[in-house]
């Protein structure tokens, strides 16, 4: 008897401290640290783009905090898309990208763009905040090129759990190995 309850005992610390490590996602051969709280990814394919979402539902609301990333193979964009040219570190890509998030978007603000490194791969960061159906958001956006595909991340959250988990997603974005 006593055998089952220390066993038993010893699950349920298994899994309470389960609940607080964050889980390490491959997302296309990069290693990505899921902040804890994050449910994913949910998937879908739009021709030679590839979306996976990762969501932190805020508790007693119908809102959540959002990662997705967005991997386009450059090879099968159409032929006439400039995107196929695309070159590593390419600002107006990212702005580019960053204009389907604006036309979505009410009061519309950019912030400074940034060339950064993601898992020792040059890339580019920018901030942004907007509305959206009358409500403020904040977000951050990264682009970078591996091999033929171009991966979009974005990050974004309500006001006023931005601040606070923006920060959260980004430090695990800028971790990406």
């Amino acid at each position: 008897m006593k055998k089952w309850i220390t066993l038993i005992s010893i699950l349920i610390c298994l899994l309470l401290y389960a609940g607080f490590v964050y889980a390490e996602v491959n997302i296309k051969g990069f290693l990505f640290d899921l902040p804890e709280g994050y449910r994913g990814p949910v998937t879908q394919q739009r021709g030679p783009v590839k979306i996976l979402a990762f969501v932190k539902p805020h508790e007693g609301k119908h809102t959540q905090s959002l990662i997705e990333f967005s991997i386009i193979n450059l090879d099968q964009a159409p032929s006439h898309d400039p995107i196929r040219t695309a070159k590593v570190t390419n600002k107006e890509i990212l702005l580019g990208m960053l204009r389907g998030i604006k036309r979505r978007r009410n009061n519309f603000w950019k912030g400074n763009y940034k060339e950064i490194t993601l898992a020792g791969i040059p890339a580019n960061k920018i901030e942004w905040s907007g509305y959206a159906q009358g409500i403020q958001l904040k977000g951050i956006y990264y682009t970078f090129i591996y091999k033929r595909d171009l991966f979009a991340i974005s990050l974004q959250d309500i006001v006023p759990y931005a601040d606070q988990n923006l920060t959260i997603m980004e430090k695990a974005i800028e971790k990406l190995k």
